[in-house]
């Protein structure tokens, strides 16, 4: 297709050239190999095909199959490009959106990025508490204690979106804390201010006997002389067992940073990374294996798109060799086209092959390196990135 374009004259390219008047001609498609092709396809999903709907993503929830739909186009386009040929797609596209660092792509998935921005709406109603669209909100639906969020959306007509919107506070909130000010806006035994999880399901004994289990942080707190005091009240005197939990929530109350004074406050429950403060989000934990997966070696080094792809799919060890294929139903002999032999695996044609063992131990006398070979393309990748870990300017 780029071939017909150019010589219809439609991509005309550059020249570039010297003083001497010699010239180079510099046609577009010396950019549709690493542009159009394999890595490539990836910064094109991530900046143009992921990003397109952010605006609507962020006001509107994405039916479910929107969501399919945009997703199969993001799949075609990877591992087709933009013809009408249908290859076979070399990677699971739930191993395609998952972290790097996991040896995915990164790519997003979209009905969770819808919720992430639908989200942020739960977020700035409980910081702008004056903003114009907040009180708009507040006076139509109600709201909750502590003006945190709205009160429970069950109406049927013109209510739609932040009837799905409030719907989420419930997941969204277990990734919430508090920071006390006052205390009029967090409860003492409910809401998470004191640690990672509610005091009522970390001392489940003090809250049966409490007195006061819906008192707000103000009602239980005492502040004079600029320092802070707690009273707690229970229904009757605490017993041996119960003390020694008294003691506990008391060492961490006391050990909680509390201003007494000022507005209370939202806060994300917070990770550190780098100096900075992060949202600490659960993801999908990569599944246990002996060697962890060399993003940085596959991502970091200083190739081509289209060559780091490559790696990253030998990696996973889901390019299309002869075991791989027949995994596929494909009825084809199990020999390696290169040795002749029997059994033509992912780490048989780029490691142990005698032809392809030959071309490395060539490369590797060149270099002047002694190196075993590991059993799998991710063993050596890992290896690779150990041993020049600290050699950032090897060029190979």
């Amino acid at each position: 297709m780029l071939g017909a374009a150019t010589a219809a004259g439609q991509f005309l390219g550059f020249s570039v050239g010297n003083a001497n008047g010699s010239l180079i001609t510099v046609s577009h498609l010396l950019f549709a190999d690493d542009t159009l092709f394999s890595g490539g396809k990836v910064t094109l999903i991530k900046s143009i095909l992921s990003s397109l709907p952010t605006y609507f993503l962020s006001l509107l929830p994405i039916p479910v199959k929107v969501a399919k739909r945009m997703e199969e186009l993001q799949r075609n386009f990877l591992w087709n490009g933009i013809g009408d040929d249908c290859k076979l797609h070399l990677v699971n596209w739930s191993k395609v959106c998952s972290p790097v660092k996991n040896g995915g792509l990164g790519i997003r998935y979209l009905r969770r990025f819808n919720s992430a921005l639908l989200a942020k709406w739960l977020w700035r109603y409980g910081e702008e508490n004056d903003a114009l669209w907040r009180r708009v909100i507040g006076a139509k639906y109600g709201n909750d204690w502590g003006g945190w969020f709205t009160k429970s959306v069950s109406g049927a007509y013109g209510v739609c979106l932040w009837k799905y919107i409030r719907s989420g506070w419930l997941n969204f909130s277990k990734f919430l804390r508090y920071d006390v000010g006052d205390g009029t806006r967090v409860k003492f035994w409910v809401d998470v201010w004191c640690g990672d999880s509610p005091l009522k399901e970390v001392f489940p004994d003090l809250y049966n006997i409490s007195r006061t289990r819906d008192a707000s942080v103000s009602e239980v707190m005492c502040y004079a002389n600029g320092r802070i005091f707690w009273n707690l009240q229970f229904r009757r005197f605490v017993n041996d067992q119960e003390s020694h939990s008294l003691d506990s929530c008391m060492d961490l109350i006391y050990s909680t940073k509390v201003r007494g004074v000022g507005s209370d406050k939202l806060c994300w429950k917070l990770a550190s990374r780098r100096g900075e403060w992060v949202l600490s989000l659960p993801s999908p934990p990569p599944p246990p294996t002996a060697t962890p997966f060399p993003w940085k070696m596959i991502w970091q080094s200083k190739v081509p798109p289209r060559v780091a792809f490559f790696s990253w799919t030998a990696a996973l060890g889901k390019i299309l060799t002869i075991d791989n294929l027949r995994k596929r139903h494909f009825v084809v002999l199990e020999w390696c086209y290169m040795c002749k032999r029997c059994g033509e695996s992912i780490d048989h044609l780029l490691l142990h092959c005698p032809i392809t063992y030959e071309m490395w131990s060539m490369v590797f006398c060149l270099f002047g390196i002694c190196w075993v070979m590991p059993q799998r393309v991710v063993d050596l990748l890992d290896c690779w990135a150990c041993n020049f870990r600290c050699h950032h300017n090897i060029v190979i």
